[in-house]
């Protein structure tokens, strides 16, 4: 049972998760771009997938915080979770809209103060 367990390592990094690894990049590179085209963009999604750093900062910050002030309980209702993790999508998605604000409205700032000639 080791044995086989090994072959599924996440942390070992094992030679059946390679192979999965391997499938799903087959699989995203054939069918990707004809599903890119007929699948709607999700621009929350995009949003979020812009300010990445930012977001994923955050969520380990609201994670924790939770974390303290909930506990890891597990005998928690699917409804109580389920709006949850409503919440947090929706702060986190909030914490992107801030950030992508802060870079344009910095490379605004920043325009209007330099002008072109110095900032070359």
């Amino acid at each position: 049972n080791e044995m086989l367990n090994l072959l599924f390592d996440k942390w070992q990094l094992g030679p059946l998760r390679l192979v999965n690894l391997a499938a799903l990049v087959v699989l995203a590179m054939h069918y990707g771009p004809a599903l890119a085209r007929r699948l709607p963009r999700m621009h929350w999604l995009e949003t979020l997938g812009a300010a990445s750093l930012t977001v994923f900062c955050a969520h380990l910050v609201l994670v924790l915080v939770l974390l303290g002030l909930l506990g890891a309980d597990y005998e928690r209702a699917w409804s109580a979770d389920l709006l949850l993790l409503s919440a947090c999508l929706l702060v986190l998605y909030g914490v992107a809209r801030a950030r992508l604000w802060i870079k344009r409205d910095g490379a605004l700032l920043s325009g209007l103060l330099m002008p072109r000639s110095l900032s070359s």
